[in-house]
């Protein structure tokens, strides 16, 4: 087994939209709440002005990049470097190397983004203003935007963070075997970061691509 380093440089802001389905459910409960009838805009996420935090990727201390997500990532990235014939690393990619850590840590500046203190301090908290100052505070923003569904115009607001950098580890089980040697791997992060992105609105997107989430990987073995 070999293990490598990694470094992430974002090139392009990176939006978070975390499939929290336990988080929706409060959301939904908030919102059948009576009591929250006049606080409540069907279509528009300020209302909780909480809502965005299920959005956020976290492992409850920091905001951070998920294993799953970076797993997907590295796969996208395989399919676009060839092996043998007419096949690439996609398989390999999946069954041949393993992330050691349930996510890595984003840092702005050089510093971890603290989501406990900032779940502590907002959540519940309905006022959309001071969601906003906190999280500038904290180094990233509230991106707001109207999206069309269907024929009705709803106001989505994601976790945002315009410069950002991520690091972990993860091992390759059999180098031999799958081929993933470092130029291979190196080449797997280079069309990853390209062409295919972390987070939501990112250039593989299956439903909307965009550019968010482009970045740079520094890779060493350990």
């Amino acid at each position: 087994m070999k293990q490598y380093n990694v470094t992430l440089t974002g090139l392009t802001p990176l939006l978070m939209h975390q499939d929290n389905l336990s988080f929706g459910e409060k959301i939904k409960a908030w919102q059948k709440d009576p009591a929250n009838k006049e606080l409540s805009t069907k279509g528009d996420d300020r209302s909780p002005a909480w809502t965005w935090m299920g959005y956020a990727y976290h492992d409850t201390r920091v905001l951070g990049i998920p294993s799953d997500n970076l797993m997907t990532c590295i796969r996208e990235g395989a399919t676009k470097v060839p092996s043998k014939g007419k096949a690439t690393y996609k398989k390999q990619s999946q069954a041949g190397l393993a992330i050691d850590q349930q996510q890595w840590d984003l840092r702005v500046n050089g510093k971890t983004i603290d989501f406990k203190a900032l779940w502590s301090g907002l959540m519940g908290e309905n006022d959309f203003a001071r969601h906003i100052d906190e999280v500038e505070a904290a180094g990233f923003e509230l991106f707001i935007k109207r999206a069309k569904v269907n024929s009705n115009k709803h106001v989505r607001v994601r976790p945002m963070l315009r410069t950002w950098e991520a690091s972990g580890s993860f091992t390759v089980f059999d180098d031999e075997t799958s081929g993933l040697t470092l130029p291979v791997l190196t080449r797997i992060f280079e069309q990853a970061g390209a062409y295919c992105g972390l987070g939501d609105w990112r250039p593989s997107s299956p439903q909307s691509s965009g550019s968010f989430g482009k970045f740079t990987a520094s890779l060493s073995a350990v």
